[in-house]
């Protein structure tokens, strides 16, 4: 056991020298950054800034300003729920089960949200504010803390800081973007879409569930060694959970390691044994 940690550390240490950036972007890195990019891309742009402006949201929804302002102490307190809810529905289901199903359900709040939005009347506007309190809770339960563990479990050893790097200045930019554009929508004075805006955000959620289907795998049980092989072997998405990989090929870790690097382990590794002799 000893010695096949020797090799692992030995190929690492062959694999991390030399890596830039670009080595992100090339063949067999590249579907790992694209997934990690576009998995936080996911977080930020299916709805989640109507949450950071939610006590204008409820008002332009058409509640006064003291019960929006409730409604988003509430609304916080129900995040802080979900978000503790999600360490015990991590362990307990997959990765890709909580993003796909978290998305679903947000998906057909926007958009009932976005309907509501066509109807006057205070009875409308107390379902478009108990809705955002309950989309809050779906998203702090599923896609916003699932991401961060899919984020650092789908980039290599080799490459994991920086991809990590790229995919969130790929979710910086789009915070940019959704922070010029959604006080737009939500003002009277310019868009004024108000609650009409679920369906905008809907839309994008639309477009998430399709990518998350075919590209974003289950990283949930794997080692980063079954990860590495499954990534190099090309297996489809949906196939990683059912995928039996072999971890550990020794001869493939001489191949990369070479026979210099042998023998320098098994010279190191006799020393050690010499040392604890003589102790």
């Amino acid at each position: 056991m000893f010695d096949k940690m020797q090799l692992v550390v030995k190929e690492e240490e062959a694999l991390n020298s030399g890596v830039s950036y670009l080595d992100c972007f090339k063949k067999g890195a590249f579907r790992r950054t694209r997934v990690a990019a576009l998995a936080w891309l996911s977080q930020n742009i299916t709805g989640s800034s109507l949450m950071g402006y939610s006590t204008y949201f409820y008002t332009q929804a058409g509640l006064d300003t003291s019960m929006s302002f409730t409604f988003s102490i509430i609304q916080y307190v129900l995040g802080l729920i979900g978000t503790i809810g999600s360490w015990f529905l991590s362990q307990k289901l997959g990765r890709w089960y909580i993003f796909f199903g978290g998305l679903c359900i947000q998906t057909v709040i926007l958009i009932v949200v976005g309907v509501l939005g066509f109807v006057h009347g205070s009875g409308a506007s107390w379902a478009i504010g108990s809705l955002l309190l309950i989309f809050t809770f779906i998203y702090d339960l599923g896609v916003g803390p699932i991401t961060y563990c899919l984020v650092s479990e789908i980039p290599s050893v080799r490459l994991r800081t920086k991809t990590v790097i790229i995919s969130r200045n790929v979710y910086n930019l789009s915070g940019i973007i959704l922070a010029i554009i959604t006080p737009y929508m939500l003002n009277p004075t310019a868009w004024n879409w108000k609650a009409k805006t679920g369906l905008f955000w809907a839309g994008f959620c639309i477009a998430c569930l399709t990518w998350t289907y075919f590209e974003l795998p289950e990283t949930k049980g794997r080692t980063f060694a079954e990860l590495d092989k499954l990534f190099e072997d090309g297996v489809p998405a949906r196939k990683f959970k059912s995928t039996e990989v072999e971890t550990f090929n020794s001869q493939a870790l001489i191949d990369k390691v070479g026979r210099d690097g042998i023998k320098n382990m098994v010279l190191a590794n006799k020393a050690v044994h010499d040392t604890d002799e003589k102790v």
